[in-house]
């Protein structure tokens, strides 16, 4: 089953300010819609028959990430629920607005690439041969919808592969490892706010990014944790790691501030991420629209020159 972010951040706030309210599980799932109804009476019956939340997210709740289940485990031991549950609502609304953000943001290139295409034949336009004109926008349109039709249901299939081939494009690499930078940090402090501990917080935080490279970077992290070692000593091995993030973590570690700045972390990475996207949009939009503009003056001017070239023989023939 799959809810939109929008959904799910709006039942998650309204199910914990139900519960804030002192009301029971069983009362706020009853209470609060949004969900499909059957999965409203599955949770319901779920909390009636006296189960826990970490019963019901493994059997009801399936639309919630790993990093949410475990976030409501850990709260519901720590006695944190509501707070959490409400923290997991905002995680998701700024997911939804940026996932918007992004879509209007790649609507521009969209457009900028179609209004390029029909500069690019522009030559039979001035010929009069509108059939011709016609057929060539064909020949372009038509693999440029297939290709990237197939390349959305292959970034559906392969997620994991479709972001690893992203973090190779230039300025998309660097959004990339700005938006992962975000999504460790903000696992990290939600993991931390629930009270789960160390360890645990950064498995689900390492293996939540997808990334291969944090992957290797969450290992690393669980050996020093086993042997009781600070967290950033793993760092120095991890020279791709932004010192912001790396001067955070040390300061938090040894203030006791560490989870106050993981949000900042968390914060300062998701603008970054945003910023750098518009940036990339509009550097590789502007390349295409300088080349379909190049294209057509390499063309207007060829044709010109041949008509000139015409004149002048019709010229020297009269002569």
């Amino acid at each position: 089953m799959h809810l939109s972010d929008k959904k799910v951040a709006t039942w998650l706030s309204q199910m914990g300010e139900t519960m804030a309210s002192g009301i029971s599980p069983a009362e706020a799932a009853g209470l609060v819609g949004g969900l499909p109804e059957r999965t409203q009476s599955a949770l319901v019956e779920h909390f009636e028959s006296g189960l826990s939340w970490g019963k019901a997210v493994e059997s009801v709740l399936l639309f919630l990430t790993d990093t949410e289940r475990s976030v409501l485990v850990a709260a519901e031991a720590s006695g944190t629920l509501p707070t959490s549950i409400e923290r997991l609502s905002e995680q998701r609304k700024q997911r939804a607005a940026f996932k918007v953000k992004m879509v209007l943001a790649m609507l521009y290139p969209f457009f900028i690439i179609h209004f390029a295409i029909l500069i690019v034949p522009i030559q039979h336009i001035i010929d009069g041969d509108y059939g011709a004109y016609a057929k060539v926008l064909g020949m372009i349109y038509l693999p440029l919808w297939s290709f990237g039709g197939l390349m959305i249901i292959w970034s559906r299939i392969f997620p994991t592969q479709s972001r690893s081939l992203l973090r190779r494009v230039p300025l998309f690499g660097k959004y990339s490892l700005h938006r992962d930078m975000a999504s460790l940090s903000e696992t990290l402090a939600a993991c931390g706010l629930a009270g789960l501990n160390l360890e645990y917080s950064w498995a689900m935080a390492a293996s939540s990014v997808g990334s291969q490279r944090f992957l290797k970077l969450g290992e690393s992290v669980l050996i020093l944790i086993a042997q009781g070692k600070p967290v950033s000593d793993a760092f120095s091995e991890y020279r791709w790691l932004p010192q912001y993030f790396v001067q955070q973590h040390k300061v938090g570690e040894r203030t006791g501030q560490l989870v106050d700045n993981l949000e900042k972390v968390a914060d300062r990475f998701s603008k970054d991420a945003k910023r750098t996207l518009m940036t990339a949009v509009i550097v590789y939009s502007g390349i295409v629209l300088t080349i379909a503009f190049g294209l057509a003056a390499f063309q207007i001017l060829s044709f010109y020159s041949g008509y000139f070239d015409q004149i002048n023989e019709i010229q020297e023939l009269t002569n």
